[in-house]
C-alpha cells in the first residue's frame, strides 16, 4: 500500500519503500540483461523483451480489432493504446516496470483469488455455476486431446464475470494516484469550493466508485451478472478501476 502514497511524502520523511541494495540489484541485472541482449541481437519471449520493444515502438498485437473487443472484463484488453512516437523509456523505468510486475503480480493475485473463493463460499448458486463451465471445459479439452491455454480461459465467459466482479467488489488496490493536467474546481454539498492546480497530486479512493450505487445497483450484493454480454455495456468503464487503469 505504500506505493500508491505520493512521492513527497517519502521525500519528506526520508524513507525508503525498498533497501537501496535491493534496488541497486534490480537495477543492475536488468540493465546488464537489457546491453547483453542489444548487443548479441538475443530475443526471448519474456516480460523485459516486450518493455524493449515498447521503447522501440515495435510492439505488436497479435490479435484483431475484433478479438480484442470481445475479450473479458478483467483482461482490460479495452484499455489498450497504440502509440505513434517513440516512448522515452530508460532502463531505470524498465526497471521499475519490470519490478512492480514482479511484486505487484503476486500479493494482488493471491488477494483477488482469496476474496472469490470467499464469496464463493457464500454464494453457492455462483460457485456451482462456475464448477459447471469448468467441468465443461474439461471434458471439451479431454475430448480434443487439448491443453489449456490463454484462448482456451478467454472463452470461459462466466470465470471472466466471476473475476471481474471480485475485482469490482474486493478492489486490491484502495487507491489510485494522478496528477492534474489543468485548473479544475469541484463543489461539495454545502457549497464549498476546492480548485485543483495543475501538477498537484490526488488519490482516488477505488472502492468509494466501485460501491456506489450510481454505478452499481445493490453494489454489497456479489453479482457476476453484472458483467455478462448483456449487461456489460452498461458499466461506465471510468467506474471500473481494480488496478487504477492507467498510468
Amino acid at each position: 500500500m505504500l506505493t500508491v502514497l505520493p512521492k513527497s511524502f517519502f521525500r519528506i520523511l526520508r524513507i525508503r519503500i525498498f533497501p537501496k541494495e535491493a534496488t541497486d540489484f534490480y537495477v543492475d541485472v536488468i540493465s546488464k540483461t537489457i546491453k547483453q541482449r542489444e548487443e548479441h541481437n538475443i530475443v526471448r519471449p519474456d516480460f523485459i523483451h516486450l518493455l524493449v520493444q515498447g521503447r522501440k515502438n515495435e510492439l505488436k498485437m497479435e490479435k484483431a480489432d475484433d478479438q480484442l473487443k470481445s475479450a473479458g472484463f478483467s483482461t482490460v484488453e479495452e484499455h489498450l493504446q497504440s502509440s505513434t512516437e517513440n516512448s522515452q523509456y530508460s532502463d531505470l523505468d524498465i526497471t521499475a516496470a519490470a519490478a512492480s510486475f514482479f511484486f505487484g503480480g503476486l500479493e494482488t493475485t493471491t488477494t483477488v483469488i482469496c476474496f472469490a473463493l470467499y464469496e464463493m463460499s457464500q454464494n453457492p448458486n455462483v460457485k456451482q455455476k462456475l464448477q459447471a463451465e469448468i467441468d465443461q471445459i474439461k471434458e471439451q479439452l479431454s475430448t480434443t486431446d487439448s491443453k489449456l491455454s490463454y484462448e482456451v480461459l478467454q472463452n470461459m465467459k462466466y470465470l471472466d464475470m466471476v473475476v471481474s466482479e471480485t475485482l469490482r467488489r474486493w478492489a486490491p488496490l484502495g487507491l489510485t494516484n494522478r496528477a492534474c493536467t489543468k485548473p479544475y474546481t469541484i463543489e461539495d454539498n454545502n457549497g464549498t469550493k476546492v480548485t485543483i492546480q495543475v501538477g498537484d497530486l490526488i488519490q482516488i479512493p477505488i472502492q468509494s466508485i466501485h460501491r456506489d450505487h450510481r454505478f452499481y445497483p445493490d453494489p454489497y450484493k456479489f453479482d457476476p451478472e453484472r458483467f455478462s454480454e448483456e449487461n456489460k455495456a452498461n458499466i461506465n468503464r471510468s467506474a471500473f478501476l481494480p488496478f487504477g487503469s492507467g498510468p
